[in-house]
């Protein structure tokens, strides 16, 4: 064997051409370029027919038994004579051909019989007349032939027992119509011994003679046994050949056999007729076991674990040759593996390797690589998997079969993919292979499943217990992931291959790219080399372009601008924090902690620390909307991209309910998927918290966010961010340990100052095509003073309704010009005061009951609500500001159309007004979005004491309440103005009156609203007790806890607005606990004063309940 592989065809031939022989067709077959294996083979078969010639004179033994016992049987009836001594005539044919002649070819065959006289028609492989529905025809045909036709012809049939149990259930009336069934058996070792030496005696000769073996020397016929026990391991397998198969290892034994006979020298004819161990067995080998395959598989980079299986397989197999000499039974070591790995690690190449170096070593008699996919296998009619199963098993016997993505054959990656769902064309592939595939020692088949190692556990979960045992996962070879050093390897290999060369910043860039990449969702190991090569060389055809002298230098130098254009973006990181938060107002701890990463990371580097064990991947995030928690994430996915610890910017943002499925077992895959596609990437759960508020799902998906945070898949390879409240996000911590352990990292995002809003609020507006004087430092107390009300609000969204209140100011600066405006759009503080009233009033509104969050409901005595209202009578003001010099050069246009009416920003509204001779506000346009307008405020302390006769605030009902109104006695909806032609009001804040004692005063017997839940169910809605109230009705928001009540600062109260506003919040609380202790005929339930509204109802203060008006 070895002089053959040492010499090419064209050597093979000259040689024995220098020994005389001579053949035309072989030297022009020679003189031909390449086809080195057709130049092989021919000259093998040309060798064999010499020697056949010269040395062997055997017959041909018959492997036909069922056609030789069918001929036999023939006879034994014509010798009987059971039809007479009428002429006899023996007819043979197949199912196959039947079913071509069709019907009219049947006919033919019966007429010529009976015009002989009798007979008997043999048809061979019967089974086939039921593989399509022309066949069938033959079939039912046939059958009606056999019942006319019993005194004059006998019908046999012959076919694989497990392919006749078709033939039978086509028509039951043909296994009533056939007398007697012969079962032929396959043959046992002591029988195929006979066969062998026979079928040797007939190649050979009869002076054929075996070695003796070494180990067994009183027995000539030792390595005769050997064989035949090789080929009775296969006795019982579907397929097996019987005669067939001995007589193919016999024609093995004469190749080898001639081939060793034409490459000796000097042998007598006794070594011509001498069979070695070698002729009988295959080549022997050992621990220094040589082959091609095996060496290009040693020169693969990484598998290590693979080529120890490898090499450990190759021992066995020589090892079960040595316990056959030895007489001993063989280990048993199946041929069949799977092979489990990520894409990219190499499966298909090893595979190829694999059945080759089962050829070089006799396992297979041919060799060849078949790769299939799933999909090949299965079929979209029933029946059809099936058949398509043996025609590819049938086809690859002595072959490599790889069937990758293996995974496709389990039931749960059917059509729908829910787990349970049987699939019965996938399953009858895996039938179909567990009924032809066997798992023991001299199987000519070698089958390979390909596949993703979490997949393929997977589908093992519901498959059939046989494919398991011949396919055990237990011996599957693992193929892992290339490490950082391997895939550099990889890439310098390829560059060789490909004839280019590198800088050595280009590899240091080219593996830190590759490494990054190894973050994504199945990551191509090997093959994202390749697309990274391609990519490089694509860029630096780009580059040398238009070079002048691009094509006089062919040689190709990949630099790192090649890699990556971006590849300087880690020096860059620090400038890229500071740009990325221009512009972030607030949140000055956030931005410290962020701005040190790129110094953690570099040092980091920088001594070969790994890095996630440094910094945290898992984060929460905490603090109230808007505060820029979302604004942060995306900025933080392009810092750590730049610092390489993710493989993307993207930043997938979602919330808890699209991790929540809708029925049991649906929210582990969501919440899988999820993280499945933020691989690589920054995943952001927006309100994370209302996981561990919801049912059970919730929690399901919070036990499997701790899994994928601890599973290999997804440890370290995206960055989690846990968003919401900060006292929420605290909550569910706690009740989850092992999520608190596994979210080290924590900021927090504080509220925005009324200060830090401002500034927000300036950036903007004044940003060239806006200008508002009054933002501008130092900014105007009232302007001040109307922030540090709006950011107090339970409502108010930080930034959110910074920009919010922005477009309103825009809004309502633009309604102001006239449509010759140009330029500059001058926006005046009585604007700006103006929405900002408007939003308090409007957040206000917003809060439908506000329990225990503290005084921020609407006040009737707030300097805003007071300012913001007006009369219809009040004309619209024209707005006419003149641009101080912090604002940017007005246009020629818009400094004609202006009048400087306001000389400074301290200008009071009065004076303002004089100046002007218009009104400071103006009424609201909801239709135009135009926020109404306030003036000025002043410090709460020098607000004029109010009285009955002159009432500070005159306002709308609709702008105090919903068109509905909630309150302890029910819905109460607003009546019509009795008087349409005045205006309906209400006087506040009012002095208390004095009620008579005898006046009856409605009140309800308990402040709390009426249950409309019980722990036992539904509460109906009580009977009203008296029908001249309203009706009560049940209410499904939370209970109503006492509510402040408004009550005017006193003037002693002067040390500003901050100041003012706190004693004025706890005068409230402490008025309304005393207030709400014991309702009377002035007070509401909650402590408010009772106000007429002149039509026969009053209102109380806080715009909570109504009662008929007392009568006198």
């Amino acid at each position: 064997m070895s002089l053959i592989q040492s010499e090419t065809p064209e050597q093979q031939w000259q040689r024995k051409k220098a020994a005389g022989e001579t053949s035309v067709a072989l030297d022009e077959l020679m003189s031909m370029i390449g086809l080195q294996e057709v130049k092989t083979r021919f000259i093998h078969i040309r060798d064999e027919f010499e020697l056949n010639r010269k040395l062997y004179t055997g017959t041909k033994i018959s492997r036909l038994r069922k056609t030789t016992v069918a001929r036999i049987y023939s006879k034994l009836l014509e010798t009987s004579q059971v039809f007479g001594s009428r002429p006899w005539k023996f007819v043979e044919t197949s199912g196959a051909l039947l079913a071509s002649q069709g019907i009219l070819g049947l006919k033919g065959i019966i007429t010529g019989i009976q015009e002989v006289g009798v007979g008997a028609l043999f048809v061979d492989e019967a089974y086939q007349l039921v593989n399509d529905q022309s066949s069938k025809n033959v079939l039912d045909y046939l059958t009606t032939v056999m019942e006319t036709s019993m005194d004059s012809i006998v019908f046999m049939f012959a076919g694989y027992r497990s392919e006749m149990d078709k033939f039978y259930g086509h028509n039951r009336g043909i296994r009533d119509r056939i007398r007697y069934e012969f079962k032929f058996e396959d043959y046992d070792e002591h029988q195929i011994q006979q066969i062998l030496r026979s079928q040797l005696i007939a190649h050979i000769g009869q002076t054929v003679q075996y070695a003796t073996c070494q180990s067994q020397p009183q027995d000539p016929d030792f390595l005769l046994k050997v064989v035949a026990r090789r080929i009775s391991r296969r006795s019982g397998i579907e397929g097996f050949g019987n005669a067939r198969t001995v007589e193919n290892m016999a024609a093995d034994i004469k190749s080898r056999h001639l081939a060793r006979a034409s490459h000796s020298s000097g042998s007598t004819a006794h070594q011509h007729y001498l069979l070695s161990e070698e002729d009988m067995l295959g080549p022997g080998f050992g621990v220094d076991f040589k082959s091609k395959a095996l060496d290009a598989l040693d020169e693969m980079i990484g598998l290590e674990e693979v080529k120890k299986s490898v090499r450990a397989m190759i021992f066995q197999i020589c090892f079960n040759r040595v316990r056959e000499l030895m007489d001993l039974p063989p280990l048993q070591e199946s041929l069949n593996k799977v092979f489990l790995g990520n894409p990219g690690t190499g499966k298909t190449t090893v595979a190829e390797l694999y059945g080759q170096i089962l050829v070089d070593l006799g396992m297979l008699s041919n060799g060849e690589v078949v790769m299939k996919t799933s999909s090949d296998f299965i079929s979209d009619v029933v029946g059809g998997s099936e058949t398509r199963t043996r025609q590819i098993l049938d086809a690859t016997r002595g072959k490599v079969l790889v069937i990758d993505e293996a995974y496709g054959f389990g039931s749960r990656h059917g059509a729908k993919g829910v787990r349970g769902v049987t699939d019965s064309y996938r399953s009858g592939v895996i039938d179909t292979l567990v009924a032809n595939i066997h798992s023991r020692a001299g199987d000519d088949r070698c089958v390979l499943l390909l596949g993703y190692k979490d997949k393929m556990e997977e589908m093992y979960q519901d498959i059939n217990p046989g494919f398991k045992r011949r396919f055990p996962l237990d011996s599957a070879f693992i193929f892992e992931d290339f490490t950082a050093e391997q895939l550099q390897q990889i890439w310098k290999k390829n560059l060789v291959s490909r004839g280019l060369s590198t800088t050595h910043g280009a590899n240091t860039i080219a593996k830190d790219m590759l490494e990054r990449q190894r973050h994504k969702l199945n990551f191509g190991n090997a093959g994202e080399v390749e697309i990274l090569l391609d990519t490089t060389q694509k860029r630096y055809m780009e580059r040398i372009r238009d070079k002048p002298d691009s094509l006089l230098s062919p040689s190709i130098l990949l630099r790192s601008a090649d890699v990556d254009p971006d590849h300087e973006r880690l020096k860059k990181a620090n400038i890229d924090v500071e740009q990325l938060f221009k512009g972030v107002v607030g949140c000055d701890e956030v931005k410290e902690t962020i701005r040190a990463w790129p110094t953690l990371i570099s040092n980091a580097k920088k001594r070969n620390l790994d890095l996630y064990d440094l910094f945290p991947m898992s984060f929460a995030f905490t603090g109230p909307p808007g505060t820029g928690k979302t604004t942060t994430a995306k900025s933080i996915g392009t810092i750590l991209y730049s610092l390489g610890l993710i493989a993307s910017e993207e930043v997938n943002v979602i919330s808890s309910t699209e991790l929540i499925g809708e029925y049991i077992g649906q929210t582990g895959p969501k919440v899988r998927r999820q993280f499945e596609q933020s691989l690589g990437k920054v995943l952001f759960i927006d309100e994370a918290y209302r996981l561990c508020n919801s049912n059970y799902f919730g929690q399901d998906a919070l036990d499997e966010i701790v899994t994928c945070l601890t599973e290999d898949k997804f440890k370290n390879h995206l960055f989690v961010i846990f968003a919401g409240y900060e006292g929420h996000i605290k909550h569910m911590l706690n009740q989850n340990p092992g999520l608190a352990s596994r979210v080290p990292g924590k900021l927090h995002f504080p509220p925005l100052t009324a200060e830090a809003a401002l500034e927000l609020l300036r950036m903007h507006i004044n940003n060239g095509s806006f200008w508002a004087v009054c933002l501008s430092k130092p900014v105007p107390a009232p302007v001040v003073q109307a922030m540090e009300s709006l950011v107090s609000l339970d409502n108010w969204a930080n930034g959110r309704s910074v920009e919010t209140l922005s477009k309103d100011i825009k809004r309502a600066a633009l309604s102001e010009l006239s449509q010759d405006d140009v330029g500059v759009c001058y926006i005046s503080r009585d604007i700006v005061l103006g929405a900002m009233g408007n939003m308090r009033r409007m957040l206000t509104k917003q809060l439908p009951d506000l329990g225990n969050r503290g005084p921020s409901r609407l006040n009737l005595y707030d300097p805003l609500v007071a300012s913001d209202t007006m009369t219809d009578s009040e004309p619209k003001m024209q707005m006419k500001e003149e641009a101080s010099t912090q604002s940017p050069a007005a246009t020629p246009s818009n400094t004609a159309k202006r009048k400087s009416d306001e000389s400074s920003s301290d200008q009071s509204p009065s004076q303002a007004k004089k100046q002007r001779g218009t009104s400071t506000d103006s009424p609201s346009n909801p239709e135009l979005g135009n926020p109404p307008r306030a003036p000025d405020l002043k410090p709460v302390s020098t607000l004029p004491e109010p009285t009955a006769s002159a009432p500070v605030s005159v306002f709308n009902l609709s702008n105090l309440v919903p068109n509905s109104i909630s309150s302890a006695f029910g819905l109460v909806p607003p009546k019509n103005n009795s008087n349409p032609g005045t205006q309906q009001q209400i006087l506040s804040p009012l002095p208390k009156p004095q009620p008579p004692a005898s006046v009856p005063v409605a009140t309800p017997p308990n402040p709390i609203p009426t249950p409309t839940h019980s722990a036992f169910g539904p509460v109906p809605p009580k009977t009203n007790p008296n029908p001249g109230l309203p009706a009560s009705v049940p209410v499904p928001s939370l209970p109503n806890p006492p509510v402040p009540v408004p009550q005017q600062p006193t003037a002693s109260s002067s040390t500003g607005y901050n100041n003012t506003r706190s004693q004025y919040q706890q005068n409230q609380v402490g008025q309304s606990r005393t207030a709400g202790q014991q309702p009377n005929n002035t007070q509401c339930p909650h402590g408010y004063y009772w106000r007429s509204l002149g039509n026969g109802q009053d209102v109380c203060a806080g715009g909570l309940h109504f009662r008929p008006t007392p009568r006198n």
